[in-house]
């Protein structure tokens, strides 16, 4: 997500992409919603937002096997909870990563769940 001159502007063009997903009606596409509109919620600081949104993610991803998606939302996820939960989401996460032969596993995270700078 863009710096604070075009956050604004780019977090409304996120929602507005969210919703055009969602307009689809498939898994995928609403997965990617989730992952947007979790994204959109970081750059705003809204945890408890960021974390239902992932846990969305997750879980139509799960249903759709879209495991990269479920994969990058799991790796998001462990950001935002207790480490009780944290570790095995990394686990899995970095798991899948591994068994795909993803050599920078962050990076594909980045493309299919785009999350501001920090």
């Amino acid at each position: 997500v863009a710096p604070d001159a075009g956050r604004a502007s780019t977090l409304d063009q996120l929602a507005r992409l969210a919703t055009a997903l969602d307009r689809e009606r498939a898994g995928y596409p609403a997965t990617q919603a989730a992952l947007l509109r979790a994204g959109a919620a970081a750059a705003t600081g809204d945890r408890a937002q960021v974390i239902a949104q992932l846990r969305q993610a997750i879980a139509l991803a799960t249903e759709h096997d879209a495991a990269w998606l479920a994969s990058a939302a799991r790796a998001r996820l462990a950001g935002w909870v207790d480490e009780a939960e944290a570790a095995p989401l990394r686990a899995a996460a970095a798991a899948y990563a591994s068994d795909q032969g993803f050599v920078d596993a962050d990076a594909m995270f980045d493309v299919v769940a785009p999350w501001p700078r920090r």
